[in-house]
């Protein structure tokens, strides 16, 4: 799935799928993953290089689901669901 200039695959994913978007600066971003009610089911803050990133995401023990995923650092906040 790629929307908001973030692409996330494989989706559907089991143990691990990965995000992939560019920065352009060096920073730190923090990736969460939100179920349908809301609550945290993922948090993690990475240092990112400027350019495009590609990040792991442990997502074992993630029920299947539907679920958004965002993207967030001190400029931008960005989202993309996720199944």
């Amino acid at each position: 799935a790629e929307k908001n200039g973030i692409a996330v695959y494989p989706n559907p994913a089991t143990g691990t799928a990965f995000v992939k978007f560019e920065n352009l600066d060096a920073t730190e971003v923090n990736i969460q993953i939100l179920d349908v009610t809301g609550r945290l089911v993922y948090n993690q803050l990475f240092q990112l290089a400027s350019g495009v990133n590609t990040l792991p995401l442990n997502i074992d023990g993630i029920s299947s689901g539907l679920y958004k995923l965002n993207v967030i650092n001190a400029k931008t906040f960005k989202s993309i669901f996720l199944i």
